[in-house]
């Protein structure tokens, strides 16, 4: 497996990108990352390495390597009352010579300030660039950067708004990919209905494949196995496949899609994540737990915490207090829920 990367690890001084009367962006920057390797730093606004026309790695083999955005940042500066209020990456991914999807937008927190400069920066989570992967070729990586700011007439904005978009073409970079997946994914998203998320996906050119296994983090790299789907096989059709996941925990719930053959080689086809904000939380402790678990939830008026065993039975319910004897449970993993209009679930390993 052979792939050249152009650069070595180099963050990037950048010079005045977008600026206005009052205020603007002065650097932008991306750090890529292969195989969960540290990564290599390109600017966007001007500076060495530039994104912009770069080749980030060829002969990629996406069965295999994982290929990420890590940190993602802008820096602005404010002046004569305009004020930077907010800044976001916009990418999208596609298939040299397709036809382009829509942008993904991804909003960057506000890290600091130093006077007059404001910094606006995440690499949580990553960002997989190999959603888009099904064939092997030449993919495009295109973004533009946006800040919003308290002035609509702040010189080069537009209602309000300053671009780093390169004079209106975005920054365009490549990487090559030199092995197919062993099916086609044509898409792959998960979506909150009432208290539960669906895992939605689609594919086509199923050969060989053996099925599908779903798993579980809370904070994207930490993953557990939730779910394992018997494969359709259908070749010439799409086939759809959805799973429902009724243990949501509070905060940001990732998801990765594997695809079986029949041989045993396991391939990644993606990850996805959202935020789920629950009115109240629930915190288990010590997981595994042993006799006595302890509770720690945010609402104080009492509430009824139900135990479910694996076959989906009813265990044990009782009044929420500070602490709870188990010591009846078989050990086992179970799926602990309280409610409160919406539902909060925790799985926690019982050993007795």
């Amino acid at each position: 497996m052979t792939f050249n990367l152009l650069f070595s690890f180099l963050l990037v001084n950048l010079s005045i990108a977008t600026i206005s009367a009052n205020g603007g962006v002065f650097e932008t920057y991306i750090e890529i990352a292969i195989d969960n390797n540290t990564g290599f730093f390109y600017g966007t606004g001007g500076g060495t390495p530039n994104f912009n026309n770069a080749v980030l790695v060829s002969n990629l083999n996406p069965n295999t390597q994982s290929f990420e955005i890590l940190t993602r940042g802008v820096n602005t500066w404010n002046d004569n009352g305009t004020d930077v209020q907010s800044a976001r990456l916009n990418y999208r991914i596609y298939n040299q010579g397709n036809t382009p999807g829509s942008f993904i937008i991804v909003n960057l927190p506000f890290i600091g300030q130093n006077g007059n400069d404001k910094f606006w920066n995440t690499n949580i989570p990553p960002i997989d660039l190999l959603t888009s992967v099904t064939t092997a070729g030449t993919y495009v990586v295109e973004i533009f950067w946006e800040a919003t700011t308290n002035d609509v007439n702040c010189g080069n904005c537009s209602s309000g708004i300053l671009y780093e978009n390169n004079g209106g073409t975005n920054f365009i970079a490549t990487f090559t990919t030199s092995v197919a997946l062993p099916v086609e994914l044509m898409s792959f998203g998960v979506d909150q209905k009432e208290n539960d998320i669906h895992i939605n996906w689609s594919t086509t050119n199923e050969i060989n494949n053996d099925g599908y296994i779903i798993l579980h983090s809370i904070d994207g790299e930490n993953f557990n196995e939730l779910a394992k789907i018997i494969a359709y096989n259908e070749i010439s059709s799409k086939n759809d496949y959805e799973f429902v996941d009724q243990i949501v925990s509070n905060g940001l719930n990732y998801y990765k899609l594997l695809q079986v053959d029949y041989d045993g080689h396991i391939y990644q086809l993606g990850v996805r994540h959202i935020l789920i904000s629950h009115s109240f939380s629930l915190e288990l402790y010590p997981n595994p737990a042993s006799q006595t678990i302890n509770i720690r939830n945010s609402n104080d008026h009492n509430q009824e915490i139900e135990f479910y065993n694996s076959m989906g039975q009813l265990a044990l319910s009782s009044t929420i207090s500070k602490s709870l004897d188990i010591s009846s449970l078989a050990s086992g993993i179970y799926v602990v829920k309280i409610s409160d209009g919406n539902v909060v679930s925790k799985r926690i390993f019982i050993s007795n």
